[in-house]
């Protein structure tokens, strides 16, 4: 997951936002893996 992202992010989306995408990312996965 992160390395697809990681490319996305670095194909399209600017520095900051690749940062908030990898934290949201990063949140939903934590939650996912505990419920």
């Amino acid at each position: 997951m992160k390395m697809s992202t990681g490319r996305i992010c670095d194909q399209r989306l600017s520095p900051p936002q690749t940062i908030a995408l990898m934290h949201r990312s990063e949140r939903y996965w934590i939650r996912a893996t505990f419920l």
